[in-house]
């Protein structure tokens, strides 16, 4: 995934801003106010989403978000019935 290979280039020296999302916030719309801020600030932002946490670069659009939000809550659903 190109935002996984993204991730690999963050060091100790990224900035990045860590943000809490309230309950009861859908992943969408919590992705489009990360990216939001993204946006304005040009820094990555983490947040942890349902247990999920996700850090997001400038240039990622919500959708990819939400698609890589979906697709590590899948992986993990399989690790848990094992």
């Amino acid at each position: 995934m190109e935002l996984i290979k993204a991730l690999e280039g963050l060091n100790h020296l990224t900035p990045i801003i860590e943000v809490g999302v309230l309950p009861g916030t859908h992943i969408r719309e919590a992705a489009e106010e990360v990216v939001k801020l993204v946006e304005r600030t040009g820094f990555a932002v983490r947040f942890t989403f349902n247990g999920i946490e996700l850090t997001v670069l400038p240039g990622t659009e919500a959708a990819e978000v939400v698609k890589e939000w979906e697709d590590r809550l899948e992986r993990s659903k399989g690790v848990r019935k094992c």
